[in-house]
């Protein structure tokens, strides 16, 4: 490849360190063609980098958007595109924004906490008709037959209860409907991943593991129920 660059083949060393899958000179010479401020391999590099280092900050959510983004292709998630999303445990609606950004074409907020509820209408966050002032099982049928997604974010159902929780779940989302959930703890992880194995028959369950860290984090873990076909 240097030899190609030192007769003005710029080209045709570009192709060579592509070829010897060396990413520095390929980013070097990209550099050298057009004229870049900085080597493209680099600027990747630096970016990469950055992220990492967010994640690892205690006063961080992660990039969220970013990494949801991601999980088609590492769990199969097909996206909120178009989708009217339950926000289960909604509480201040902090993430309704987050959920259009995803695509979602309406999102209700569910949650029995009526002050926390209230702070999501206060702060225009939900309007008082998406703000749904009770649990998933007691969710009003006219809200349920709308609903086609849900995201369950900091998930924490009592053991007791998840059964219900998830047998009312699988009543509400259509065939091949889907559910993310994110949760800070390991043992709550495996706990979940373990319940919902035991019931194949609703749900197709995947796994993914966010942040490669000892500490819990918010969100740090995610679970994906893909509702199976009746």
């Amino acid at each position: 490849m240097r030899l190609w660059e030192q007769i003005g083949e710029l080209d045709k060393a570009l192709n060579s360190a592509q070829m010897a899958e060396n990413e520095f000179e390929a980013g070097r010479i990209e550099q050298k063609i057009h004229n870049l401020p900085e080597n493209p391999h680099i600027t990747k590099e630096r970016e990469e980098t950055l992220k990492l280092s967010r994640r690892s900050s205690p006063e961080c959510q992660f990039d969220l958007y970013e990494d949801i983004l991601e999980l088609n292709e590492k769990i199969g998630f097909h996206g909120f595109d178009g989708q009217v999303v339950a926000d289960i445990g909604t509480r201040d609606g902090r993430f309704v924004d987050l959920f259009k950004r995803l695509g979602a074409a309406d999102v209700y907020g569910i949650d029995p906490d009526t002050e926390e509820l209230a702070k999501a209408v206060q702060e225009g966050k939900l309007d008082s008709d998406h703000a749904i002032n009770t649990t998933l099982e007691d969710l009003p049928g006219v809200i349920a037959e709308k609903i086609t997604a849900a995201a369950i974010f900091n998930f924490a159902i009592g053991r007791d209860s998840q059964p219900g929780f998830f047998q009312k779940l699988a009543e509400i989302l259509p065939d091949n409907g889907q559910a993310l959930v994110t949760t800070a703890e390991e043992k709550r992880f495996n706990r979940l991943l373990g319940l919902l194995g035991m019931a194949p028959r609703q749900f197709k369950v995947s796994g993914h593991l966010r942040v490669q860290t000892d500490k819990n984090f918010p969100h740090k873990y995610l679970v994906l129920l893909t509702k199976r076909m009746a």
